[in-house]
């Protein structure tokens, strides 16, 4: 099947011959046939085309583009070739915002102009949406080219370079880009052009493609230009998903695989001295050929990586002390899961009281604050003696909110989000079996509880948490007894260290096993993680029926489960709401049966909680907020 391709045309039409005005030679339709939609492309890849620009002559592109070209916008009159019912912002409303965010950077030179530049990629960007909505389709390219860009080499081979190194973009300069569709946010630089407001110096790097390693403009003149507006765009679009600038792309110079056409054989930025004006027969010699990208842009990126290190923001991430206690135990896995960022430097810190936290506060090199938030635990903390230095940003494991942090994460993901309070996936662990390659149990006792069956045809159901009567273990007992004869059933109990067990838990447990052939077997030992992760591998199914709650947040003990590729059965609570279906409700539907339905419930959530999306929630949360 061949692969898709989304093209967006966008900008001026100037010297195009689709410009009614412009019939003088057809240089760059000529360019487009010859390196872009080439037999070569026509056999590999399905395409469709949607133009946005200020004129055109609406037959001729048709006929040009045939069948592929679905939509077509000028701008200025707002109108459309087919309808175009998705409503965005009037053009006059990003200039003027444009314009008073220059406002404020006297003496810098600001460039208008490029807002239409942008306007257009984006309304263009829109039409192919809608067009996807309409049609169902999906596209494994975005292709952006300005009209007024003559091609100078074929550009095919660049969709293969891309998939086979693992790349996600190819860019010259702002002209011609294509890209995998995860960066489709690119589209939308008119929503944030002009806000990149940061000196060149801070990530001058990512800016050396633009020029091959020679120099820069001065700060005043090139914070707010269209070129430097587009780069950090891509850099912090990257950032949020966690991938790293320098690896994600091929960054090649201007004028390499397009010339910006003016008319009678000028282009824009090469310089009149230049032989392709002066020599009839000069031939093009790119400065950036195909083979250098393929073989050079790689080892020139990392030199710019190296030469100019960008300093990653750092985020101080504060758990307490108690570590027999699951609000701890999740800021560890969090924490084990944040680091992997790419964005963001989190620092991991154990505190227990306010004397504490102060003396973290002498070290001012954070850009914001990260708590591992419980009332119970971080009494000592409110929004009176928070420091507000830099923000702070608060995890709320209840339904309990607060007023404390500036920007609240919230475990429970079936909450509705609003302004700075946002649901974050939960923390699973992935790549289970490779934690567990050699893994040694934590004592001789828990590795005869872990080992102990009764061959296979005797299903083992297993369970863990902390000593609580609202865990309902004995509940886990009767839905056995209700649907096995013969089966065992492995309990995990231990102490917490922040409230006292309810040992009547255990005569629950006992009392509850009504069948002589089902065997109860209990530990109190307090396991390491890779313990509980083993045990509930080896279970035929992990069972957790906790008592619903009115105030409850959602529960950990399935961030566990979910991890291992075993069924889980549940039941209808509060606690599981984040996970409820009930297909694995157990008090519903026969464990038999949950055990064949559940699978594919699981594999959506492990999906939905994935680590990639978590850090891709925490760094956007954190970029857009505070960086």
């Amino acid at each position: 099947m061949k692969k898709k391709v989304g093209i967006i045309i966008s900008g001026q039409i100037r010297a195009n011959s689709l410009n009614p005005d412009f019939t003088h030679d057809s240089i760059i339709l000529d360019s487009i046939k010859e390196y872009f939609l080439n037999e070569e492309f026509i056999n590999e890849y399905e395409y469709d085309i949607f133009i946005s620009t200020d004129q055109i002559d609406v037959d001729k592109s048709k006929e040009f583009f045939g069948e592929n070209l679905k939509n077509i916008n000028l701008t200025e009159s707002n109108w459309y070739m087919n309808n175009q019912e998705i409503q965005i912002n009037q053009f006059e409303y990003y200039y003027n915002k444009y314009i008073k965010i220059t406002e404020k950077y006297e003496g810098y030179e600001f460039y208008p102009n490029a807002v239409y530049q942008y306007y257009r990629m984006f309304v263009a960007y829109t039409m192919l949406k809608k067009y996807q909505l309409d049609t169902n389709s999906k596209y494994d390219f975005f292709v952006r080219i300005r009209p007024d860009a003559r091609l100078t080499q074929n550009i095919v081979p660049i969709f293969k370079l891309l998939d086979e190194n693992n790349k996600y973009l190819f860019i010259e300069h702002e002209q011609l880009l294509i890209f995998n569709p995860e960066l489709e946010d690119i589209f939308k630089l008119i929503e944030h052009y002009g806000e990149y407001t940061e000196n060149i110096e801070t990530k001058k790097g990512i800016y050396m493609y633009l020029t091959a390693g020679g120099d820069l403009l001065a700060n005043n003149q090139m914070m707010l230009c269209p070129e430097k507006q587009f780069v950090d765009h891509i850099y912090y679009i990257l950032l949020k998903k966690n991938i790293n600038f320098f690896n994600a792309l091929y960054g090649i110079k201007y004028p390499s695989f397009n010339l910006l056409y003016r008319e009678n054989f000028t282009y824009g930025h090469i310089n009149n001295d230049h032989p392709i004006y002066t020599n009839k027969n000069y031939i093009w010699n790119p400065i950036h050929s195909i083979e250098y990208v393929k073989n050079n842009i790689p080892n020139d990126l990392k030199i710019y990586e190296s030469r100019y290190p960008i300093k990653k923001y750092t985020v101080l991430f504060i758990n307490h002390k108690i570590k027999k206690c699951g609000v701890y135990q999740y800021g560890t896995r969090l924490f084990n899961i944040l680091k992997k960022s790419v964005a963001i430097n989190f620092i991991f810190c154990e505190i227990e009281n306010y004397d504490e936290y102060l003396k973290l506060l002498e070290n001012n090199q954070y850009n914001a604050l990260f708590y591992n938030y419980h009332p119970c635990i971080m009494n000592w903390l409110n929004s009176n003696n928070i420091q507000r230095k830099v923000k702070n940003i608060g995890i709320q494991h209840d339904l309990t909110e607060n007023d404390i942090f500036e920007i609240t994460l919230r475990l429970d993901t079936t909450l509705p989000e609003r302004e700075n309070r946002y649901n974050i996936p939960r923390p699973i662990f992935e790549n289970v079996d490779e934690l567990l390659k050699n893994y040694v149990p934590c004592s001789k006792e828990f590795e005869e509880f872990l080992n102990y069956n009764e061959g296979p045809d005797v299903p083992i159901f297993g369970s863990f948490g902390f000593i609580f009567n609202r865990k309902r273990f004995h509940k886990i007992v009767e839905v056995v007894c209700n649907n096995y004869d013969n089966a065992i059933i492995k309990l995990i109990l231990t102490h917490a260290d922040t409230a006292p067990s309810q040992m009547e838990v255990i005569e629950h447990c006992n009392n509850s096993l009504t069948k002589t052939n089902i065997k109860l077997m209990i530990t109190h030992e307090f396991i390491e993680e890779l313990d509980v992760l083993k045990f509930l591998t080896v279970n035929t199914m992990n069972i957790f029926m906790h008592e619903t709650h009115p105030n409850a947040g959602v529960s950990s003990v399935p961030d566990y489960a979910l991890s291992v590729k075993n069924p889980i059965g549940i039941s209808n609570t509060s606690w599981f709401r984040h996970i409820y279906s009930p297909e694995i409700d157990v008090e519903i539907t026969p464990i038999n049966e949950s055990i064949l339905k559940g699978k594919s419930i699981s594999e959506k959530y492990r999906d939905e909680f994935s680590n990639t999306r978590l850090i891709e929630k925490i760094n956007t949360i954190i970029i857009n907020e505070i960086l």
